[in-house]
């Protein structure tokens, strides 16, 4: 939204003003006015990553690939390995609470 209905208004300003964009703010209005112009293949594109996702989790070693990366990213990966490891204690927990033996719950 912010990309169709804002960002050309702003272009509008600096054009205005003579001033020359920086290259972040460049970068922004043409990935808003692409937007504007292309608006029609965002769903495909959408469709495209979204089979191409699912392709890449069905295949075991292709998961590990990406798996591996995602615990490579530097704040990302220690979040990920904390969340697992909470989920896994507290089904542990949940499973010791309920009688089942420890040998069993692992």
């Amino acid at each position: 939204m912010l990309l169709t209905f804002v960002v050309p208004q702003f272009t509008e300003m600096f054009e205005s003003a003579g001033k020359e964009l920086p290259l972040p703010t460049q970068i922004v209005v043409g990935i808003a006015e692409t937007l504007r112009d292309y608006w029609w293949a965002l769903p495909l594109v959408v469709i495209l990553i979204a089979s191409f996702w699912r392709n890449q989790m069905n295949d075991p070693d292709r998961r590990y690939v990406w798996d591996s990366r995602f615990l490579k990213i530097p704040m990302v990966g220690d979040l990920l390995i904390k969340i697992e490891v909470a989920n896994f204690s507290r089904t542990l927990a949940t499973l010791m609470t309920n009688g089942v033996s420890l040998l069993t719950a692992m």
